[in-house]
């Protein structure tokens, strides 16, 4: 079975793109709260600065790379860890 990853920015969105009502409002503060934990706490500085500079102000791979001065896989392969890092820790909020 292939594992499918959201992204992360769905995630964050999700909060702002409906309209909650009663407990659906409580959840998704909780995963709100629960995500701004664990980027902060559980990721390594590395991945807390790309995981940022990607979501947060669009920037591409190569961007980040370049301003890093790293390879533009490695700035995937760490966003993609700290991805499944994320959603490891998530997954049953």
């Amino acid at each position: 079975m292939k594992r499918v990853f959201l992204p992360l920015d769905y995630i964050t969105g999700c909060v702002d793109s409906f309209d909650f009502d009663g407990d659906d409002k409580s959840k998704s503060s909780r995963l709100s709260r629960a995500l701004y934990q664990v980027i902060n706490n559980d990721l390594t500085k590395t991945q807390k600065s790309y995981i940022i500079l990607y979501y947060k102000y669009k920037m591409k791979p190569k961007q980040i790379a370049e301003r890093y001065g790293v390879n533009p896989s490695t700035v995937s392969r760490t966003i993609a860890r700290a991805k499944k890092n994320i959603f490891r820790l998530l997954k049953y909020i």
